[in-house]
């Protein structure tokens, strides 16, 4: 994932840099504040967009500029100020290009239906270590062997134990196989699960029927609650 977009400082940008060195002192590059990567095909699939193209929103930074406009973790950007967007270097290369302070209109795809959101662009952060989170330990719960990690349903212990609020509702990640396949993609101990593809999980019912419907090739999407972050961790289901 890239949560700086625009980290990198691709060769177009060399004019910018040098002109910002010479002005400032230092390299100034609008930053969105948000953790995104590429659309696949399989995610095309399960998004239900007609192309690979366009970037995922993987997660939005606490109070960054994208969080503060209503940027939504799953969202999918397909373009920025009416210019299409097919991966995550176009929209690296477009924020980081553009200066902070500056609103753009990003188009994104939620639930199936287009939405235009004006974003006004904050600068580039000296500290990139802004998602750092940790995860307790707890035992007990319902396995699910083939992604390797096992959910409970979120009850008081459980919300004490993750400091989740009385409003929340899902099922807690209370162990995971390092070696798994939910681990690799992200998915940590204590993550809250509220939604999987399109479908919202209360309980370990809800949880058990979209599971259900999953077969090896199969693109999932977990939307997760993890302390105060709101993040989505997918990849493919294994073949068992």
């Amino acid at each position: 994932g890239n949560i700086g977009i625009g980290f990198a400082i691709p060769s177009n940008l060399a004019s910018k840099v040098k002109s910002d060195i010479i002005t400032r002192g230092k390299v100034v590059r609008g930053w969105l504040g948000v953790n995104i990567r590429d659309i696949t095909p399989e995610f095309a699939k399960m998004y239900d967009l007609k192309t690979d193209e366009g970037v995922l929103i993987r997660e939005v930074v606490q109070d960054g500029p994208a969080e503060a406009a209503g940027v939504q973790a799953g969202d999918v950007v397909v373009a920025l100020d009416g210019k299409k967007i097919r991966n995550v270097t176009e929209l690296s290369t477009k924020v980081g290009s553009t200066e902070p302070d500056k609103t753009v209109k990003l188009e994104v795809l939620r639930d199936g239906k287009t939405k235009e959101i004006a974003v006004k662009l904050g600068e580039f952060p000296e500290d990139e270590n802004l998602l750092a989170g940790g995860s307790s330990s707890r035992g007990g719960a319902q396995k699910v062997s083939s992604l390797g990690f096992e959910v409970k349903d979120l009850n008081d212990n459980l919300r004490r134990a993750y400091d989740f609020s009385s409003s929340d509702e899902g099922v807690v990640i209370t162990s995971i196989s390092e070696s798994s396949i939910a681990a690799r993609a992200g998915l940590q101990e204590g993550d809250l699960i509220v939604k999987i593809n399109r479908d919202f999980v209360e309980n370990l019912g809800d949880f058990q029927k979209v599971l259900d419907t999953l077969e090896p090739g199969d693109a999932v999407a977990f939307f997760l609650k993890r302390g105060d972050r709101k993040l989505v961790v997918d990849f493919i289901v294994p073949k068992v």
